[in-house]
């Protein structure tokens, strides 16, 4: 049995107007989170509500092609509207027919963060637990990794643990403030600091249930919880001056502490599924967009899309010189990531630089297979590239450098290998808009193409969180997204968004429904 007791912060914030409402839940929750049992029941179910959050199709889907990772022009999942150009606002508003797509992260991670502190909350109450460290470590990796998420998505939110108590909040006495989201990274920072230390002071495993397939030691969990730190680190920055500021050589000892091997969970196609594994294998539903994959053009066909004015823009097929993209299906994930296939089946009239003639199979067998397969949760192969760049920007060792990227660079791509001649560069280099700068010339540009393509689907969010510390989403695009309407009318505030030049919002019609994980059954029709 899963117990998850998230009220949406909207609902107990009311409480700051003094509204004089019985707390219904409280009693009922001491009730049932009274054993060791029920406590690690709502701790092992906590990665499941941050899964369902963050990696099924909202906001995966929209991110990436907000990226220009993939690309597509259906209006599924908001994708029609945060991709097409010019880039126009996200559109807050209560009755918005894609609201899921800031809806499901907001309420699904504040979902994964109240079942964390139920459980830490039943511990410091004095429930006795055999294997008390396992519990703790996990729960406030959870709560790393939620809030480590929406500092990441969102330009701000309300910090809550298991010290914060929400009746006090419900009846006034306690009052919450949304934090902007540097607050929210730092709060989300100490709680994976945390999780780290216990996993390192003490020795337990953590069953294959609680990350599906997925079997943990103390150790494997510390090392998940500095490469988190590394990855929200960086991902965090809004702007590439941001990301030049960032710790760089803290993200470096991160690293040197992290992951030394790949960790899948086990997709089983009803409650754990990854939407931009499934969809995004689908030459139907989503390409390849130029804008990842041109550099390995060749030809002058990327650079000329490039000139061309954007509605004139249409697909066409590169020469490749990097062997990941082929001819031939791979349906097994080897070295072939991208596949030339047929016309796209995109709306002609939406715009045709929506169109490419690739698409993504690396993962192919996870849409064959019906959402079952290995969905990867963290790799070294992106540690690996996220130290290259660390080194580029702390004056590290070039030679070091060119041998990150030729691990993969040459094994995969079949290209020549970089080495420290080519010259550092800049971090403008590579730049997938740039066509004076697209060439793979120096490290940093050679480092970004290995980035994209072996990081291409890698994980929610990860190129559109990217790609915007590099500076390179299309002018427009939301470089954060605003917290939900519902959540902003409940508590009487202005409603407002990111994004374009449209500030305004349609008024609210009727209340959202907090998210609720759903399995992947049937098919999802295009709109």
């Amino acid at each position: 049995m899963r117990y998850a007791w998230l009220l949406p912060i909207a609902a107990f914030a009311v409480g700051c107007m003094n509204l004089e409402v019985p707390n219904e839940n409280q009693p009922d929750r001491t009730r049932v989170l009274a054993t060791p049992q029920d406590i690690e029941a709502v701790i092992g179910g906590s990665f499941l509500d941050w899964w369902s959050a963050t990696q099924k199709y909202e906001p995966s889907m929209t991110l990436s092609t907000m990226a220009d990772e993939m690309t597509s022009s259906w209006g599924n999942f908001g994708m029609q509207d945060l991709s097409s150009e010019p880039r126009a606002a996200y559109r807050n508003s209560t009755t918005y027919t894609y609201r899921a797509f800031v809806n499901t992260p907001w309420y699904g991670a504040y979902r994964a963060i109240s079942s964390a502190n139920d459980g830490l909350g039943a511990i410091a109450r004095g429930v006795k637990l055999d294997q008390e460290a396992r519990a703790k470590a996990f729960a406030k990796f959870v709560q790393g990794i939620a809030y480590g998420w929406l500092a990441c998505m969102f330009d701000k939110a309300f910090l809550v643990d298991e010290t914060v108590n929400l009746e006090d909040v419900a009846l006034g006495k306690v009052k919450l403030e949304f934090q902007p989201y540097k607050e929210v990274w730092a709060f989300a920072r100490t709680k994976l600091l945390e999780a780290a230390q216990i996993a390192e002071q003490n020795t337990f495993t953590i069953p294959n249930t609680w990350i599906n397939g997925l079997e943990l030691t103390n150790r494997d969990l510390a090392a998940l919880c500095y490469s988190f730190l590394a990855r929200y680190e960086a991902a965090v920055a809004r702007s590439p001056q941001e990301r030049a500021q960032v710790n760089w050589n803290q993200i470096l000892q991160w690293i040197s502490k992290g992951v030394t091997k790949d960790y899948f969970a086990q997709g089983d196609g009803n409650l754990w599924w990854a939407g931009y594994l499934y969809l995004g294998q689908d030459a139907t539903w989503t390409r390849a967009d130029y804008k990842t994959i041109g550099i390995a053009d060749q030809s002058n066909g990327y650079i000329n899309w490039l000139n061309t004015p954007l509605l004139n823009r249409t697909e066409f097929v590169m020469q490749p010189d990097d062997q990941r993209i082929g001819t031939t299906l791979n349906a097994t994930g080897g070295k072939i990531y991208f596949t030339l296939t047929g016309s796209s089946s995109f709306r002609a009239e939406r715009g045709t630089y929506h169109f490419s003639r690739y698409y993504h199979t690396r993962f192919r067998y996870f849409r064959t297979g019906g959402a079952t397969g290995p969905m990867p949760l963290m790799t070294v192969r992106e540690m690996r590239l996220l130290r290259a760049e660390a080194l580029l920007r702390t004056n590290g060792d070039l030679n070091e450098v060119a041998s990150i990227i030729n691990e993969t660079r040459v094994t995969n791509g079949g290209l020549p290998p970089a080495s420290a001649s080519d010259g550092r560069g800049t971090p403008q280099d590579g730049n997938a808009h740039n066509p004076a700068r697209v060439r793979d010339q120096t490290l940093w540009a050679k480092l970004k193409r290995e980035w994209l393509f072996e990081n291409f689907n890698i994980t929610s969010g990860l190129a559109y969180f990217t790609r915007r510390g590099w500076g390179e989403l299309v002018s427009g695009t939301p470089l954060h997204l605003p917290v939900p309407a519902n959540e902003l009318e409940t508590l009487r505030l202005e409603v407002y968004t990111h994004g374009g030049n449209i500030g305004d919002v349609a008024p609210r019609v009727q209340a959202n429904v907090p998210f609720t994980p759903k399995p992947i059954t049937g098919q999802v029709a295009f709109e």
